[in-house]
């Protein structure tokens, strides 16, 4: 038999532990660097915050929008592309009907289109023709595409004093 004291405990291989020491740094000294960047950011935003009133709406030059818009889908009627057209021109009064009278025009249902801008006379027969040549499958023809373009810009004209 033989005697406890004669087994030798294990044997553990020696490690250095520097590059572990070097890594953890590193990753703190990151860490540290990352929190005072955010904390930072945070003061020079609330700095801002208080130099900017909330209450300044944005600059945003609608009309000009609308008009490029307006060339742009003068462009694809002149090319012969009507379901690019009546999609440009049926987003583009939505839009514009929108921006001027603060309200979120794209997101609502024609009826509630015309339910909410029922002032102007000409939406409904705008929107019919629009969408019978944008859905319905019904070919167009340039006279058509030349009404309806004429029908947005009457509506984009007289939508300003309408509400």
């Amino acid at each position: 038999m033989e005697d406890i004291h004669d087994i030798t405990p294990p044997i553990f291989p020696h490690i250095s532990y520097l590059p572990l020491y070097v890594l953890l740094g590193l990753l703190l000294s990151i860490l540290v660097f990352a929190l005072a960047d955010a904390f930072s950011k945070k003061i020079s935003r609330k700095a801002k915050s208080i130099l900017i009133p909330s209450s300044v709406p944005p600059q945003i030059d609608y009309k000009a929008r609308a008009q490029l818009r307006l060339q742009k889908a003068r462009h694809l009627m002149e090319e012969s592309r009507f379901d690019e057209y009546f999609l440009e021109v049926s987003s583009l009064v939505k839009e514009y009907l929108g921006d001027v009278h603060n309200v979120s025009a794209e997101e609502m249902t024609s009826s509630e289109l015309l339910k909410t801008f029922s002032t102007i006379s000409q939406l409904p027969l705008f929107f019919e023709l629009c969408y019978r040549y944008e859905f319905a499958g019904v070919s167009a023809q340039k006279q058509d595409a030349e009404i309806i373009f004429s029908l947005a810009q009457e509506i984009m004209e007289k939508s300003g004093a309408s509400l």
